[in-house]
């Protein structure tokens, strides 16, 4: 007999997202501290999320958000940008056919790890299948709008208070503790708080003399 709650079907879903969990706690916290470096509140970052959902698309409508407005080159780009987005939902018709009202809100977040999911992963038997690409649809979306809001609040609060304080060395060596490939081997734990600072190294201006092309990424 299969649970038609919504609670169940989160707690089915909710091991297969970890993964994405994690990448958008690192993606979405750029995005919302790149929005607040351009003068964006991490409620503007929280509202693009939510509405546009589009991953990188996202990243570039920044530049399109802090220039002339060209409605044309928008839509162009952002055309270009998400076309994969088409075979997608073409690839997944026959599994969202027949899912009802919710399948609208799964088409509207379909994403590259949606599709991912939802592509590969079957419901258990206990579980209403409906019920249950809601819920991975509904969390990924969740996870990258409250990451998203996370790194504008912390880029808005302590961006220009705390980071030109720290020295610039430690976020470097952090940096390339974090990105180097054999940190697994590592005797010492790398601690929890090294990917947080990476991300904000890499988005970061921390002064007026360090650009995009001088400065050093992993």
């Amino acid at each position: 007999m299969q649970n038609r709650s919504f609670a169940a079907a989160v707690k089915a879903a909710f091991p297969h997202t970890i993964p994405i969990m994690t990448g958008y706690l690192a993606v979405g916290m750029a995005y919302g501290v790149l929005m607040a470096s351009k003068g964006y509140g991490f409620l503007w970052a929280g509202f693009v999320s939510a509405f546009a959902f589009c991953g990188s698309m996202q990243y570039v409508a920044i530049t399109l958000l802090t220039t002339a407005f060209d409605p044309l080159q928008a839509f162009v780009l952002s055309l270009m940008v998400n076309a994969r987005h088409l075979f997608f939902s073409l690839a997944l018709l026959p599994k969202y056919r027949g899912l009802g009202r919710l399948r609208y809100f799964m088409i509207y977040t379909l994403s590259d790890e949606n599709f991912s999911l939802s592509s590969s992963v079957e419901p258990p038997e206990d579980t209403d299948p409906t019920l249950f690409y809601f819920a991975m649809s509904f969390l990924t979306w969740l996870y990258w709008v409250a990451f998203s809001m996370l790194g504008g609040l912390l880029g808005g609060l302590v961006g220009g208070k705390l980071f030109p304080k720290v020295p610039v060395v430690w976020l470097r060596r952090a940096c390339s503790w974090c990105c180097s490939s054999s940190r697994s081997s590592r005797k010492r734990t790398v601690p929890p708080a090294l990917p947080v600072w990476c991300v904000l190294w890499r988005v970061w201006p921390f002064s007026a003399r360090t650009t995009w092309s001088s400065r050093p990424w992993c």
